[in-house]
């Protein structure tokens, strides 16, 4: 037999190879950077300068030849009114009432109407005079421009008459551009005002004041005084409540009522020098406390008529009251019966 083959040498075994070099580190660290430079505190930005001053409108001067003797007239008719000049409702200037050529009454401020579809417009509540009725009144008006324009609309004067309201004024147009025919759209209703305050407990000296009214017209004086004495504070304790197209007026101020909210005019508050007259749909009665008004009281009268309160507790003889007034043939005194 032949001999076995002889085995074979085993494979060679391999070098691994060897690793990269790692690189040197840098002999010394980098410098560090240099801090950051602090800012130094801005000035503080000059104050603004103040804003332009802003001056209110001269003050309105009645024109010439619209001044007049309001107390040369018995008899007055209120009005609350809107005064449109080229289609543009006006809320500044002077609106007067002619008979003719005759001035009749002037109105150089407007109020604020608060309530209804007209609210925020500029009411003119003007008092018209004249001695009886029947008397064709036109109306002029100054803008704040010192502009004169004869308003388009008229009306006759009634005594005690009443045109317009703050719901639905009379309106007035001039420069042959009517007012809008409708109302511009309507504003939601002021919260009614809040009850008057009720006055302090009485002190020993208060006293009482009954006073009835009727349904129509009755002529009051107060002769005490509170310390509110407000419209709504004299008339609280009334019976039968005021309702739409009742009013109050003086010789030179009016108010008319609206359940919810209260009197809106230019009379606001009652006097103890002044008489007024009450318009009123239904009778009712009121009473009013406060302090005797002091004696004598002293009343200043023009040429003309006047409005005369009666500061009496008690009935007194007009000799009495008026003794000390210069009188003279055919001066006249009426109370409303």
């Amino acid at each position: 037999p032949s001999p076995p083959p002889p085995p074979s040498p085993p494979p060679p075994v391999a070098t691994p190879s060897p690793p990269p070099p790692i690189p040197a580190s840098p002999s010394s660290p980098p410098p560090p950077s240099p801090p950051l430079p602090c800012p130094s505190p801005s000035p503080p930005p000059p104050p603004s300068p103040p804003p332009p001053l802003s001056y209110a409108p001269p003050p309105t001067f009645v024109p010439s030849g619209w001044s007049f003797n309001a107390r040369a007239f018995s008899e007055t008719h209120i009005s609350t009114l809107l005064v449109s000049v080229g289609g543009v409702y006006q809320s500044t200037g002077v609106l007067a009432a002619f008979a003719g050529n005759s001035p009749r009454g002037t109105q150089t401020s407007a109020l604020a109407i608060p309530l209804g579809p007209y609210s925020g417009n500029a009411g003119f509540n003007l008092v018209i005079y004249a001695n009886g009725p029947g008397e064709t009144i036109e109306f002029k008006f100054q803008t704040s421009t010192g502009a004169i324009i004869q308003l388009q609309e008229t009306l006759t004067f009634a005594i005690n008459g009443v045109a317009g309201n703050a719901l639905a004024p009379f309106m007035l147009s001039g420069n042959y551009a009517p007012p809008p025919m409708s109302p511009p759209p309507p504003s939601p209703l002021p919260s009614a005002p809040s009850p008057p305050t009720l006055p302090p407990p009485s002190s020993p000296t208060a006293v009482d004041l009954s006073i009835s009214l009727s349904s129509g017209w009755s002529w009051i004086s107060v002769n005490l005084e509170a310390a509110d004495m407000s419209l709504g504070a004299v008339f609280a304790s009334l019976t039968s409540p005021f309702i739409t197209g009742d009013y109050v007026k003086s010789q030179f101020e009016f108010s008319q009522y609206y359940p919810g909210f209260g009197f809106y005019g230019t009379l606001s508050t009652v006097s103890t020098q002044t008489m007024y007259k009450v318009k009123k749909a239904s009778a009712g009665s009121f009473v009013f406390s406060g302090e005797a008004v002091s004696l004598p009281l002293t009343v200043t009268f023009t040429s003309g008529w006047n409005y005369v309160p009666c500061p009496y507790q008690v009935s007194t003889a007009l000799a009495q009251a008026f003794g000390s007034l210069a009188l003279a043939t055919a001066d006249t005194l009426k109370s409303q019966m």
